[in-house]
């Protein structure tokens, strides 16, 4: 006689991975604060690559600092990328960072254009993420939030708009710079800004 399962072992079999199966779904649920965090760490790291790798030095520019590359961050979310390159001190669509996944696409969230088409939807955390930013640290009671990073990547703190020297008093950052992420699936997260070097990192 041939051995075989019988109805009732296959039965059991099934309920039993039918159980596995629904206690490890949930651990494959979308963390999408701390997947906007990781995104958020990416694009300060890729400003501050922007500026050890395009000084904006120019000994014929009197005010050459302004151009230095800077995030921009807003409470509601959005955040941008770019550099001054006429020296206005407002940045406009054809100064935001190129996308690099995307070269038709700019840094942006939507803080500095209101064109959808060349938008970045990712750099609106709120719409993408369902997430918002506080700020606190050496960066408590600012927003927007402006930091620029000069050609050894050290962080500065606020617009550098109407500076008049590359390193104005106070400028450069002197204590760590949190930035919160709340709103999304799972918590909080704060991301930390470090000065001198400008590392990030998650908490």
């Amino acid at each position: 006689m041939k051995k075989a399962f019988t109805m009732l072992e296959l039965v059991i079999v099934i309920v039993i991975i039918g159980i596995l199966a629904a206690t490890v779904t949930p651990a494959f649920q979308r963390d999408t604060t701390a997947e906007a965090a990781q995104q958020l760490i990416d694009h300060v790291r890729y400003t501050q690559h922007l500026a050890m790798v395009d000084d904006k030095f120019d000994p014929n520019q009197a005010n050459w600092f302004l151009s230095r590359w800077q995030i921009r961050l807003n409470a509601n979310g959005t955040y941008a990328i770019g550099s001054d390159a006429d020296l206005d001190g407002d940045l406009i669509e054809r100064e935001l960072a190129t996308n690099p996944l995307d070269a038709t696409k700019r840094l942006d969230g939507g803080m500095i254009t209101g064109d959808d088409a060349v938008q970045t939807p990712e750099l609106d955390l709120q719409s993408a993420y369902g997430v918002n930013m506080a700020f606190s640290g050496g960066c408590v009671g600012v927003n927007p939030l402006v930091i620029t990073f000069d050609h050894l990547g050290r962080p500065l703190l606020g617009d550098i708009n109407g500076d008049v020297t590359a390193y104005p008093a106070n400028r450069l950052l002197r204590n760590n710079c949190n930035i919160t992420l709340s709103g999304g699936n799972e918590g909080n997260v704060t991301i930390t800004i470090t000065p001198e070097t400008g590392y990030t990192f998650m908490n």
